[in-house]
């Protein structure tokens, strides 16, 4: 005897609603930051709708919990590539030191981490993360190609014109 798969679960427009502000409110209360928090919630909703998508959730109860659970991976996520950024731009500050302290040197390295962390944070969302997993999180582009399900020369691209984009947010006025 042949056992039928469970439907899906559907997620209507207003059940889409009320569970991404539930997902805000977790990423808030994890991120404290609203722009960080619409971020991550907007991630775990996709994330959340192609699971039901393709089938792997077919439990309307347990759809709540789903959600949080894949928030909280993002929100994971998120922190350890802050995280990441973070050391990378200390490692670079540091590099340009190594022969001693030149507080002009530092000073000028600092500005230029200051700016290029700027700039990225002024990048749409997808350029952003696009180079912090190539270049902070060191993700080679068949992995990401592969992750994103995109061919190589379709990142490639995109990575070319994500950094396009963040040299003209970093050229003088």
């Amino acid at each position: 005897m042949h056992t039928r798969e469970p439907e899906p679960v559907p997620l209507g427009e207003a059940d889409a609603r009320r569970l991404c502000g539930v997902l805000r409110a977790f990423a808030r209360r994890r991120l404290g930051n609203g722009p960080d928090a619409e971020d991550v919630a907007q991630e775990a909703l996709r994330r959340v709708l192609d699971a039901l998508a393709v089938g792997r959730l077919h439990d309307r109860a347990a759809l709540p919990a789903f959600a949080i659970e894949t928030a909280r991976h993002v929100c994971q996520h998120r922190t350890r590539s802050d995280d990441r950024r973070e050391r990378a731009l200390g490692l670079a500050v540091r590099r340009g030191t190594d022969a001693g302290p030149d507080p002009l040197q530092e000073l000028l390295c600092r500005e230029g981490c200051t700016r290029v962390d700027q700039a990225l944070a002024c990048l749409r969302t997808d350029d952003r993360n696009l180079l912090e997993r190539l270049y902070f999180e060191e993700e080679t582009t068949d992995d990401l190609a592969h992750r994103l399900s995109v061919t190589r020369a379709s990142l490639r691209v995109r990575k070319h014109r994500a950094l396009c984009r963040l040299a003209d947010l970093l050229a003088p006025p």
